[in-house]
């Protein structure tokens, strides 16, 4: 009788409490939770978080989350507890601008590379074999890779995504084996960075030993996907391009148009499977329309209001079957990060201690998230990596920091042609090896013909990054002309030479400051007349001597600068008549300085110098030209040579446009020796206005100048003219 009692009492207590356990089952249970479905669409992905807004005021709030390509990346975000305005405000800091131009800005490079110009309309990676390759993406996803890491770097202590505020599965494709992959755990930054990387747009992301590209190919609306993940209730937030009435103009429309095909047999498919479809009309709306981030955002919860009772519905219908909506508690802000270790990944030819020598992090050292970014900036700054990017991995007192980068090919080649009004066209190309010879080294091999016609190889080897030594070797062959002029201005002859010579130098650079260099030279040159025809040609005449060059430069761009300061100086001797044809001792020099007066407008002043020194015998005959579109505008290119000159340029620097430059300005040259300084009679003024564009194949400008005496003078130039071993020659 007892038993009995204590069985039934039992029986009661579980009967109490098979309601408790009955929710606890339930609760586990597979497939139970609403789950947002983010779709892709590049800059329309920015709509659904204006459809995401409405959703927060109604109080619906998802369990599960995923997307594809840009979904992916609004659905990581989401999935930390942030709102859609934060998200928002969060992806407008991502400048599309910024993100497209993958180029180093001129004063961030390493004193090494800013010895020589920005050159080249096309650069291509070279095989071992010396055969060229197209490159992976138009872009390479460096600025991506960094600005995502940043965004995604507050998650890094959590490497399970079921346990983030609202669970997250990110979705790529491998692109070797063509399967999908589903990122459930590991680094959130990196499981959504792999769904950027569009086909033949931005080059395919690399990690964990797979190559990973946008899964919205295959799967564009990730329906089961989701519901693998635990979805039981599909709430779909559709901004894909209409198929309808497409027609493809150009390379870009073409192919996007290509994808569209291939994503909408699965949107199609997966249509069905959803309980609500919220789908904003973006007729108009690009795919790369990032600069209207907010608008597009505003389309979306403009039509969300619009639809609010079709929203209302759905959250009753949810609440009537026992769905419970809870606001996610958003994710702590990672305010200092205490680095135990520093790893490298990726790098394959560049030691891991110079990785982490160059970004100047350490160990056992307490970083804010942005020093960790400006680091790995840096690091890619040093030119030999495609891309530089943190991960950081939880440790139990603090984080390992993983270095990943992907490393520049050692060999390229530059395709350039260029036409100017000095030299007509020109057609080169140069072979670029670094570090093929010997560590830290570049060697550059090049030829160009037309205008000019050259051969060059430039070696130099470097002994450091920052302050360091270098050696310089630079044999080549060279033929050109020079033009030559009456009082009046006008042709009279046109002198070709031809040259080769060797120069050696030992330099020095200082970071920022400058580089030294004490070079010596050897070389013979033979000239003779095109016109007038008939003219005999000169012997072959001999120059030998010793020299010493020092450039300072901290341009915000070596083409239209707006900003900085550049000088340069180099002497020459040649003493020694058994070497040298000629006896004479060279000073020229030039400085221009950049300052900013307004955020368009800057004041720019310069001076240039050029003089011989001591008593040599042939300083007087040694004419040095100063004329041209980059020089004294006020003549043409070898128009009135001297033995002396000075002049002095004020000008104001426009930019109305983005890439549109404009300089109006004046310049006074003196001719009249080192002995006569003065600001009178002895000046001559020229005046000049300038036009310039700098598109990603090369600049262009137009210059109009007019000397006080009536003579007026024209420039014209398209592609990179500067001479790229400007710094090498002697």
């Amino acid at each position: 009788m007892k038993h009995l009692e204590r069985h039934l009492t039992v029986s009661k207590k579980l009967l109490a409490a098979l309601p408790a356990i009955l929710l606890l089952n339930i609760a586990s249970l597979p497939g139970k939770g609403l789950g947002y479905v983010f779709s892709g669409g590049g800059a329309r992905g920015f709509a659904q978080l204006g459809m995401l807004k409405v959703l927060e005021e109604e109080g619906v709030y998802p369990d599960h989350v995923m997307g594809s390509s840009m979904g992916s990346i609004l659905g990581g975000l989401y999935s930390l507890g942030y709102t859609a305005a934060e998200v928002e405000s969060l992806m407008v800091t991502l400048e599309y601008s910024d993100i497209i131009d993958e180029r180093q800005h001129r004063p961030d490079l390493y004193p090494g590379d800013r010895r020589w110009p920005s050159y080249g309309n096309l650069r291509l990676a070279l095989s071992p074999k010396g055969m060229p390759q197209a490159p992976a993406g138009l872009l390479s996803g460096a600025k991506i890779d960094l600005g995502l890491a940043k965004l995604f770097m507050p998650a890094s202590a959590h490497r399970d995504f079921s346990k983030l505020p609202i669970n997250f599965a990110g979705l790529t494709i491998d692109l070797h084996t063509g399967q999908l992959v589903l990122h459930r755990e590991g680094s959130l930054g990196q499981a959504v960075r792999g769904a950027a990387s569009i086909p033949a747009i931005i080059a395919p992301f690399t990690y964990d030993g797979r190559t990973h590209i946008d899964g919205g190919l295959l799967q564009n609306l990730p329906v089961p996907q989701l519901i693998d993940l635990g979805a039981d209730k599909i709430l779909a937030l559709k901004i894909n391009t209409s198929m309808r009435g497409a027609n493809p103009r150009n390379f870009y429309e073409v192919l996007n148009h290509i994808l569209n095909i291939a994503m909408h047999t699965s949107i199609d498919a997966n249509v069905e499977l959803c309980d609500l479809i919220l789908e904003p009309d973006l007729k108009g709306v690009g795919n790369l329309d990032y600069p209207n981030a907010h608008a597009i955002a505003r389309i979306g919860e403009d039509y969300a209001r619009k639809n609010v009772e079709v929203i209302r519905a759905f959250r009753e219908s949810l609440l009537a079957e026992g769905y419970v909506f809870t606001k996610p508690e958003r994710i702590a802000e990672l305010t200092s990060v205490p680095v135990r270790e520093i790893v490298t990944k990726g790098n394959r030819r560049v030691p891991a201690a110079r990785i982490i020598a160059l970004s100047g992090l350490r160990e056992d050292v307490e970083y804010h998230q942005d020093d960790i970014v400006k680091a790995c900036v840096h690091v890619w700054n040093s030119c030999d990596f495609h891309t530089v990017y943190p991960v950081l991995e939880p440790l139990e007192s603090g984080y390992r920091l993983v270095l990943y980068v992907r490393e520049r090919e050692p060999r390229y080649l530059h395709l350039n042609t260029s036409y100017s009004s000095d030299e007509r066209f020109s057609l080169g190309a140069v072979a670029e090896f670094n570090d093929i010879f010997m560590p830290d080294s570049r060697l550059l091999a090049g030829f160009t013909l037309g205008g000019r016609n050259e051969l060059n190889l430039d070696f130099v080897k470097n002994f450091g990054d920052f302050h360091a030594p270098y050696l310089r070797l630079y044999p080549y062959l060279r033929q050109s002309t020079a033009l030559r002029y009456n009082e009046a201005g006008q042709r009279t002859a046109s002198l070709d030479s031809l040259e080769y010579g060797v120069v050696h130098g030992l330099g020095f650079f200082a970071d920022k400051l400058f580089s030294l260099e004490a070079f010596g030279y050897f070389s013979q040159a033979k000239s003779y007349a095109k016109i007038p025809s008939g003219t005999p040609s000169s012997a072959w005449q001999k120059d030998a001597g010793l020299g010493l060059k020092i450039y300072h430069e901290s341009l915000d761009n070596d083409v239209f600068p707006r900003s900085g300061a550049c000088f340069f100086a180099k002497t020459n001797i040649a003493p020694r008549s058994n070497l040298s044809s000629k006896n004479y001792a060279r000073l020229t020099a030039d400085l221009d300085v950049y300052a900013h007066l307004a955020r368009k407008v800057s004041l720019r002043a310069g001076f240039a110098y050029g003089s011989h020194f001591g008593g040599l015998a042939d300083n007087a005959t040694d004419l040095i030209s100063f004329g041209g579109a980059e020089a004294f505008s006020g003549y043409q290119k070898d128009e009135s040579p001297s033995a002396e000159y000075k002049y002095g340029t004020l000008s104001a620097v426009f930019e109305p446009l983005s890439n549109i430059f404009l300089e109006t300005g004046a310049q006074a040259l003196n001719t009249a020796g080192n002995s006569d300084w003065s600001l009178d009679g002895s000046l001559l003024f020229s005046y000049y206005a300038s036009l310039g564009f700098r598109s990603p194949a090369g600049p262009l400008g137009v210059k109009f100048a007019l000397r006080e005496d009536g003579k007026a003078n024209f420039f014209f130039n398209i592609g990179y003219t500067t001479d790229l071993f400007w710094f090498s020659r002697k």
